[in-house]
């Protein structure tokens, strides 16, 4: 078997897989699809491995993990790279976040998990919007401006009956039960477009069968919805709050409580032109 090896780039940081099992191969090249780059040069190197029935992931001479399945190692090895791109883009601010991009400006929403961040994605992309991540939103701190984060999107049963264009093939590694890992690429997200300014930040709180309700929210409570999904907050201190601070007086906040992400996407977009 011969040697394959693929490289990966969020920003201004690099990985590699490699290994010589052709089934993990089209695995690790179903990974990340969004950041495939040219032969960078790695700043770090995972190597999957097959042996006896069971599959491997190592780096640095250390083994990370095991898995008996592709399905479950295909989610191992996601979000062993999701922490490793996280570490090494440090020097960015990390939230937990969305973030749709509509001509040439970022909508950000901001919320826990359960709260209709995915699903106003989708339907943000269904209208024509790219989607940049569903889960880590990466700011640079000099100017805020927002970097594709471009994971896999986690789309749940409800969210694809709602969407039929979210029905792709797919490899049987990417299906489950309850969720399918859909490429970013497929709604547009490529880690290769340009970073772009922020326009607003919306907290979504998805409720099924109530009526859509927007409402203004001040930077006071804007700021500490964000500080509370911040991912950087413990290492960055001060410099948390001074950016999230600049963040919400050049972006207007709004909260949105929705049931149907069609709608509700429509309404953001049609107030964002």
């Amino acid at each position: 078997m011969g040697k394959w090896r693929f490289h990966y780039q969020i920003a201004d940081y690099a990985i590699a897989l490699e290994g010589v099992d052709t089934r993990l191969e089209s695995l690790a090249a179903s990974l990340y699809a969004g950041a495939r780059c040219g032969d960078t040069a790695p700043q770090l190197c995972f190597v999957l491995g097959a042996h006896a029935g069971r599959f491997t992931l190592r780096c640095a001479g250390e083994e990370l993990g095991v898995a008996d399945s592709l399905n479950d190692f295909f989610q191992m090895v996601e979000w062993q790279l999701t922490e490793a791109f996280m570490r090494g883009l440090s020097a960015f601010y990390q939230l937990h976040a969305a973030v749709a991009v509509y001509r040439g400006s970022a909508l950000i929403l901001s919320g826990p998990s359960e709260a209709g961040k995915t699903s106003l994605l989708v339907g943000l992309a269904a209208s024509g919007a790219l989607a940049y991540t569903d889960e880590i939103a990466l700011f640079a701190p000099e100017d805020l401006r927002v970097h594709p984060f471009p994971r896999d999107l986690i789309i749940h049963r409800g969210t694809q009956q709602l969407f039929p264009e979210t029905v792709a093939e797919l490899p049987p590694w990417k299906i489950h039960s309850e969720y399918r890992f859909f490429p970013a690429s497929l709604f547009g997200g490529r880690s290769t477009a340009a970073p772009v300014p922020c326009c607003g930040l919306i907290f979504p709180e998805h409720r099924p069968g109530v009526q859509m309700q927007v409402s203004q929210l001040g930077q006071a409570e804007a700021a500490g919805r964000l500080l509370g999904e911040s991912f950087s907050l413990w290492d960055w201190g001060k410099a948390s709050i001074e950016l999230v601070g600049r963040l919400v007086e050049t972006c207007p906040a709004r909260k949105l409580v929705f049931s149907d992400a069609r709608e509700a996407a429509g309404l953001l977009l049609g107030s964002e032109v």
